[in-house]
Formats: C-alpha cells, structure tokens, sequence
C-alpha cells in the first residue's frame, strides 16, 4: 500500500514540476538542472512503477464488492489496466524522446546516459507530443 501511495504522490508532484518547467524560459542555464532532474525523477518513477506492476501481478487483490454491478466492475478493471498502461508509457516516451536531442539524459546532473538516437527535432516531438 506504501508503494502505491508513494507513486501516486509521485506521479502528481512529476505533472506539476513539468507545468512548473514551461514557466523557466528556454535558454536559462538553471532550466537544464531542472529539466534533468524532471528526467531523473520521471525514471525513478518508472521503475517504481514497474515494481508495482510486478508486484500486483504476484499478488491477487482483493476482490471487488458482489454488491457492484458487473458492468462497473468491468469498468473498474479496464480503468485500472488502463491507468498502468498510461503510467508506463509517459516515462518510456519521455525517455525515449531525450534520446532524440542532442541532450540525452544527465541522471540526478550527475551520470550522463548519452543518446541512443540521432539528434532529430522530429521525432523528439513526437514522443514529447510537441507536434
């Protein structure tokens, strides 16, 4: 239960420091700390996530009120799958969209993870959704 609180808090702090980030202007020297530590934390969270997700896999919840109609128990299930599905594709996108700039990923603007990919404004847009 500890784990799950402490990705949902994560995940809410990680939107409002990347809202937080379109307020620093582009070209200021703090805004690349910043922008690597929104980076960092957004792995972190990631394999947290992971974590979770390997965890609730091993473990059976428990099982949804009888007294729920089955349609809102579908809808809870999907929902859930849902929101895992979400969780795990916005740190892969955002990782993989660092590849893709010149800039790659300074973990904690202290162990760089050079890019993988080549420097290309296009595809970085795509897996940023800047397009």
């Amino acid at each position: 239960m500890a784990l799950h609180w402490l990705i949902a808090l994560a995940v809410l702090g990680q939107i409002a420091f990347g809202w937080y980030l379109q307020l620093i202007p582009r070209g200021v020297p703090d805004r690349t700390v910043f922008v690597n530590f929104h980076k960092s934390t957004g792995l972190v969270i990631g394999l947290l996530i992971v974590l979770r997700l390997a965890w609730r896999l091993t473990h059976t919840p428990p099982p949804l009120p009888e007294s729920m109609p089955a349609w809102e128990r579908s809808a809870a299930r999907v929902n859930h799958v849902l929101l895992y599905v979400c969780m795990l594709i916005m740190p892969i996108a955002g990782y993989t969209a660092s590849n893709f700039s010149k800039f790659g990923v300074k973990f904690f603007n202290a162990v760089t993870l050079p890019p993988w990919g080549v420097d290309d404004r296009d595809i970085y847009a795509l897996f940023n959704g800047c397009t």
